[in-house]
């Protein structure tokens, strides 16, 4: 019903980004990422900025193994905001859910060197362990990431569990 009314809020005003951005969001949780991805492309046309939009435009891309339009997404974020430790650490887990663990850990790799005092690194290191662990490389640094994790914040069931598998 939520996309029912999303599509009469796109007949009243067309040239409302929000409605087809949350028209997008609906279809992308219904599983019809298509239309989700149609949606995201007229909320872009409209409103070329908009972050959110780019962001789970790009998830939704790697998500249908469309790497390349997933990272001009993703890209294209970086320029319309430069240096926000938020975005960029939600670009790296929105690569690690989808499954590109070496772009994950790229991209954790760089949070981790331009944000060390940000009170989201113990998960950064924990995130960049568990990529490290499921593509069952360097497992000594994943080793060491989650001993980091451990050392600099709670001693959290993930955090723990993701050291246990390293």
């Amino acid at each position: 019903s939520a996309i029912a009314d999303f599509d009469q809020a796109i007949n009243l005003d067309p040239a409302d980004s929000q409605n087809y951005y949350q028209r997008a969001l609906a279809r992308w949780h219904e599983r019809q990422p298509v239309l989700a991805l149609a949606d995201f492309d007229a909320a872009l046309k409209i409103k070329p900025d908009d972050t959110a939009a780019l962001l789970d435009c790009g998830a939704v891309r790697l998500q249908r193994k469309d790497a390349a339009g997933a990272r001009a997404d993703l890209a294209a974020i970086a320029s319309l905001v430069p240096r926000d430790a938020s975005l960029e650490l939600r670009i790296a887990e929105i690569y690690e859910r989808a499954g590109h663990f070496d772009e994950a850990i790229n991209r954790l790799d760089g949070w981790i060197a331009t944000y060390p005092k940000d009170e989201r690194i113990p998960t950064a290191f924990s995130r960049r362990c568990w990529s490290r662990v499921v593509m069952n490389k360097n497992l000594d640094l994943a080793l060491a990431d989650c001993n980091a994790s451990l050392s600099r914040g709670e001693r959290s069931s993930g955090f723990l569990d993701n050291r246990a598998m390293a």
